[in-house]
């Protein structure tokens, strides 16, 4: 360890990446510039006042607690509206707490088949229970917020939209990302052989990689703790190699990941990421919303919602006394994926 403090800069990528489907935390602003060249990068992000449910402020100082959604959408157009969200569902949905201390994080992820209450949309969805990722295409960003509110009696302060694609290039930038892999597996949608052991995921391959359910002993429970293995992968990669000492690669990165996320109109993203520079990647914890086995419903067979373990679970994020929760309900092992 050299006797001289460390670089760290842990923001600008930082956030980019805890807030997005590239969702890791990657570190930056202080190696790329001041706090001012960070607005080359704080304007390639789009923006739009569409993602909260009309009504619900979501200009407020960039101070704890916030709970930020992310919401993962394959959008292979170059429609950086993303209005292709609308009608379609999401393969990665994620609450990502941030406490009033704003030193760590918490990521909570909704997989795609629980079945919660969705509440009504005029002329689309009369309300009722369905798989979550249908009120994505029922009522876009919006309805997704309002069921998770709904579910949860938390306010969602800002909403994160990232394109699939974006893997790609900020998996690329980072040299490929190496995850760990229990047993040998077949992904049954593209044939791909993901042996037992180490893997070393390029851009197309990480895309295969966190998208994979069928083939999967847990199918859409282990596609989420791969996503979740595979974010930590990303974050680790980033702050101990020299991606983020060497400023053609950080560049890259950050270009390729602010290039890639939509926001909310009130997210002050420069500035929160400012707030998150700190954060480590030991200090971000990732759980699964708890279930209860399987439920046989109309849209097939969904994941029943263990009511009592998730209330305990959102009462705990309220409360900020979620590390006690942990202590009694573990976070998930995100060192290695089935």
């Amino acid at each position: 360890m050299p006797a001289t403090k460390k670089r760290r800069a842990p923001m600008w990528a930082r956030l980019c990446v805890v807030l997005g489907a590239i969702l890791t935390i990657l570190p930056a602003s202080a190696l790329v510039g001041a706090y001012a060249i960070a607005d080359r990068y704080d304007r390639n992000i789009s923006r739009s006042s569409d993602l909260l449910p009309s009504g619900q402020p979501s200009h407020r100082p960039v101070t704890g607690p916030l709970n930020i959604l992310v919401i993962g959408v394959d959008n292979s157009g170059n429609d950086r509206s993303y209005q292709g969200v609308y009608g379609s569902r999401a393969d990665t949905i994620m609450l990502f707490h941030l406490p009033r201390s704003m030193d760590r994080g918490y990521a909570v992820s909704f997989p795609r088949d629980s079945y919660v209450t969705i509440p009504p949309q005029k002329g689309k969805w009369d309300g009722g229970k369905n798989k979550i990722n249908a009120a994505v295409a029922y009522g876009g960003p919006q309805l997704l917020v309002k069921t998770i509110q709904k579910l949860s009696g938390l306010t969602i302060d800002h909403v994160v939209i990232v394109d699939f694609k974006a893997l790609h290039t900020v998996t690329d930038a980072v040299g490929g990302v190496d995850v760990y892999v229990e047993k040998a597996v077949v992904d049954g949608r593209t044939h791909y052989k993901f042996p037992a052991g180490w893997n070393h995921l390029d851009g197309k391959l990480a895309e295969v990689y966190v998208r994979q359910r069928y083939g999967l002993t847990e199918g859409d429970f282990d596609r989420v703790k791969r996503q979740q293995q595979f974010l930590h992968a990303l974050l680790k990669k980033a702050t101990d190699t020299g991606v983020l000492t060497n400023p053609a690669k950080l560049d890259a990165l950050l270009t390729a990941g602010t290039a890639s996320i939509q926001v909310d109109s009130g997210l002050p993203v420069k500035d929160l990421a400012f707030q998150l520079r700190d954060v480590r990647p030991s200090g971000v914890k990732f759980v699964t919303l708890p279930f209860a086995g399987y439920v046989h419903s109309e849209f097939g067979i969904a994941n029943r919602v263990d009511t009592d373990k998730a209330q305990q679970l959102f009462s705990a994020i309220k409360t900020e006394t979620i590390d006690a929760y942990l202590k009694k309900y573990p976070p998930n092992d995100v060192t290695k994926g089935r």
